[in-house]
């Protein structure tokens, strides 16, 4: 009896050392897989960084490729029409145009068997060029905004001061001095502003464009709508201005900004393209003669995207040109490069 006891009991140990040493060795299979999954998971990042290095040069040939065909179209247009009014001319196509295979599905054209090619533009002309207005032009663009008349002229007259080359201050606006104790980390940098949201450091801007915490407002979105900053005239272009351009373009005149919109459109004259206004006498069939002074009518700074994607990696190179008023001849180019900037990314 005590025999058939002390095995059992020796069984059981046995039974329980057993279970113990499969539970360490199960865990150890467990870190095992999780290390090796890890691995697997970095071999394969270390791979697709490295087909995507190995990717680069072609994708960026690709994307020039679309910059430069893209451009090659919009220069014929320039040739035959003498101006770039507006995408509606047909440049908007201008991978179509350049004999690209378009792919439905993924919205974009073919380069070759494994690379998708895209352009998107935008006209910088469209809008104010904030850098170049006078004060008296900007204090009338803030008006329209809906600011008051002595706000906006304080408004203009300390951006002013913010941008211009000297340390004396205008009646109303503000300096160096002038900043002592407003926000000490900066003060007037006496050059042009590269990005719009620096307007909250200049003094009365932040409290009229900003929220408590620092998040740009309604009237900051507006402001954002209706200038640019690297646009060279101060005049919109009247075929692409955006709706607070309009706007403000329409204000305090007897101009319908509806009636401007109607005739871009494509619905108004039943096609693919809308109207283009090319000269005053075209502003004159939607009843807006009195803004021949304060529109211009092409384009003139043109921000240009074009995008290469091959597989999960893709080249994007950006790049804005001023655009010649009118070709000098058959072997000259309309197009001055004023800014380009590249990068890879993954989807």
């Amino acid at each position: 009896m005590r025999r058939r006891q002390k095995f059992s009991r020796f069984f059981a140990a046995a039974r329980s050392r057993a279970g113990a040493a499969l539970l360490v060795v199960l865990g150890f299979v467990v870190l095992l897989a999780m290390l090796t999954i890890g691995i697997l998971k970095n071999a394969q990042r270390e791979i697709l960084w490295q087909a995507e290095g190995y990717a680069r040069p072609q994708l960026e040939i690709a994307a020039c490729t679309a910059l430069e065909s893209a451009l090659a179209v919009i220069a014929n247009f320039q040739n035959i029409d003498g101006a770039v009014y507006a995408p509606q001319q047909g440049w908007n196509d201008a991978l179509a145009l350049a004999g690209f295979e378009y792919v439905p599905a993924e919205n974009a054209w073919r380069f070759d068997d494994k690379t998708l090619i895209s352009v998107s533009f935008f006209d910088e002309s469209s809008r104010f060029p904030i850098n170049k207005l006078s004060e008296s032009e900007l204090t009338n663009l803030f008006i329209a905004l809906g600011i008051s008349d002595s706000d906006a002229a304080n408004l203009s007259a300390c951006f002013a001061d913010w941008i211009d080359s000297d340390d004396n201050a205008r009646t109303n606006g503000a300096e160096i001095d002038d900043y002592e104790g407003f926000d000490a980390e900066y003060i007037p940098p006496n050059r042009e502003l590269s990005d719009l949201r620096e307007i909250r450091h200049i003094k009365h801007f932040r409290e009229v464009f900003f929220e408590e915490d620092d998040r740009p407002n309604a009237l900051f979105r507006q402001l954002e709508s209706a200038v640019s900053l690297i646009a060279s005239s101060g005049k919109p272009n009247v075929n692409t201005a955006s709706d607070a351009a309009l706007d403000v373009l329409c204000y305090e005149t007897d101009v319908n900004e509806n009636a401007l919109r109607d005739y871009r459109s494509p619905q108004e004259h039943f096609g693919a393209s809308g109207g283009i206004f090319r000269n005053a006498n075209d502003l004159s069939r939607a009843g807006a003669e009195s803004l021949a002074n304060k529109v211009s009518f092409a384009v003139r700074t043109l921000r240009i995207t074009a995008t290469a994607r091959r597989g999960t990696a893709s080249f994007v190179l950006e790049t804005c040109v001023e655009i010649a008023s009118s070709r000098g001849g058959s072997n000259s180019t309309p197009f001055t490069l004023i800014e380009r900037k590249e990068n890879i990314r993954r989807e």
